[in-house]
């Protein structure tokens, strides 16, 4: 047998082949916080699950890098495995997460492996595939529905909805000759939404979150920690998130809602006043159409429903209105944008005490806000801060809220459109728009009460001052959420009527 010429004298393509051997052979190096990873999901995959894991936490730690090798090293060593990876868009995965596993992963440089560029996938010579792309668009969606898959990832899976998301999964576990190698990984900085409810919050069945943090990846070293210390110095809760990896601590950069301030609204003693409901109404699709009531500093979903037309969705109200007997509201607030406007003329026809609210149209101090939503939201905002208002416990509702992100144009605020937050979160944030909805009208018609001494008395002619001291205005005593009437003067005045019951 004759030895092999030296390295030096090989031609360049046999050389190649020499170092991508060589290369093929060797096993990835994951780090300590990596190889956690990888072991909670082969506990999901021995208790009879596909592991669907949330490798999420602070910038720098390994993640995007983590998904790619764990992809590489799948198809290795399961011949016929197929996998997706994939970011909200594939023209943001071309710039960053492919870059990852061409340069970083380097999957040419290890043997058997190629490229089809213009159909965005790589293939094994022992037949395994990766595919990538997004999950954004429609052409996206279809050519995921076509797959059958034994592993899916998604990188920077916060930027994701749920619903593609679940689209996803549904194609995983669909090789046989893969069959016991299967996982979904997500990988993503703490941001709010549908992930820190389903892994870090509550750890559904089926799921686990294992933190990534920078001091994990011994790739970086102490500059870089230094670097995001800087960078971040004067924004708390950003350290927080992408230092330290806390889910939950973003609230204050472009959120209009702080996580924590809406948590700590859901452990506060409520105080009752006169109920006002507020009504965001859909008709057929995913959306919802939803009842929140606020009472005083209580508020609670009344009801919520899905796929009614205009007519018995103002039925439905109206039996609820007369139902609720001694705890009927004095004023029912309907989002008169697109279908509302049917359900505020039927209400308005059937007696009860509506009032059409546009949030589209210009707001009353419109030298600050966009429009009447924004101002809406930030009294919203106001309320929460400052404690005076009370929250349920509705996971779905305090995400909806996290999620809201506002920004400021030409000196205004405004607030992202409704449909850019639906695909974040992956559902229409019904129950925030009624809850607005409520909480605005409950203070504009002055139903709100605050304090002890305005709980002692449901009679609205001996209500006693709690909140601010009050102003006069005309023959009237006013003050912020609540109007104090001399004993004596008749319940309701012609403005509130007006304002209250549109007539």
């Amino acid at each position: 047998m004759s030895a092999m010429p030296p390295l030096a004298d090989l031609p360049l393509e046999t050389l190649c082949e020499v170092v991508r051997a060589a290369r093929g052979a060797s096993p990835m190096r994951y780090t300590p916080r990596q190889q956690e990873c990888l072991a909670a999901i082969a506990r999901l995959r021995a208790a009879g699950h596909i592991p669907r894991v949330l490798y999420g936490g602070a910038m720098g730690g390994g993640k995007s890098w983590l998904l790619c090798a764990l992809a590489v090293q799948t198809c290795e060593q399961t011949p016929g495995s197929r996998i997706y990876l994939c970011r909200r868009e594939s023209v943001v995965f071309k710039r960053t997460t492919l870059q990852v596993i061409m340069q970083d992963v380097d999957i040419m440089s290890r043997v058997g492996w190629r490229h089809h560029v213009s159909d965005q996938y790589f293939a094994h010579t022992n037949g395994s595939r990766i595919d990538y792309g997004g999950l954004a668009d429609n052409a996206d969606r279809e050519k995921i529905k076509s797959l059958n898959l034994s592993c899916a990832g998604v990188d920077e899976a916060s930027e994701v909805d749920q619903i593609s998301a679940r689209l996803l999964e549904s194609r995983v576990g669909r090789v046989a000759a893969a069959a016991g190698t299967e996982w979904v990984l997500y990988v993503s900085n703490p941001e709010p939404c549908w992930l820190q409810s389903e892994y870090v919050d509550k750890r559904l069945d089926g799921r686990a979150y294992v933190q990534a943090l920078p001091s994990d990846n011994p790739h970086l070293g102490d500059a870089y920690i230094a670097h995001l210390r800087n960078t971040y110095a004067d924004a708390p809760e950003l350290l927080q998130a992408y230092l330290h990896g806390v889910w939950g601590a973003i609230g204050a950069h472009d959120r209009v809602y702080e996580p924590s301030v809406l948590l700590a609204a859901t452990r506060q003693q409520p105080v009752l006043g006169t109920p006002v409901w507020g009504v965001d109404v859909a008709r057929y699709g995913d959306d919802r159409t939803v009842i929140y009531e606020c009472s005083g500093t209580r508020t609670r979903r009344v009801a919520e429903w899905r796929r009614r037309d205009t007519r018995k969705t103002a039925d439905e109200i109206e039996r609820l209105y007369y139902a609720a007997e001694d705890d009927r509201p004095a004023c029912i607030a309907v989002d008169d944008c697109g279908v509302g406007g049917g359900v505020v003329d039927n209400l308005r026809a059937a007696g009860l005490p509506v009032r059409a609210v546009n949030v589209a149209e210009a707001a009353e101090d419109s030298e600050r806000y966009h429009n009447l939503r924004a101002e809406y939201a930030f009294r919203l905002r106001a309320l929460l801060n400052s404690g005076k208002l009370c929250l349920p416990d509705d996971e779905e509702l305090r995400i909806d809220l996290a999620a809201m992100r506002y920004s400021v144009r030409h000196g205004r605020i405004i607030i992202e459109r409704k449909d850019e937050l639906k695909a974040r979160i992956g559902r229409s944030p019904d129950r925030a728009d009624a809850l607005t909805l409520a909480v605005c009208a409950a203070h504009e018609v002055g139903a709100m009460a605050y304090g002890a001494r305005a709980a002692a008395s449901r009679d609205e002619d001996k209500r006693v001052v709690a909140f601010e001291p009050p102003r006069v205005i005309g023959d009237r005593i006013v003050s912020p959420g609540i109007i104090v009437r001399p004993v004596g003067m008749p319940s309701v005045y012609r403005e509130e009527r007006k304002l209250a019951y549109g007539d």
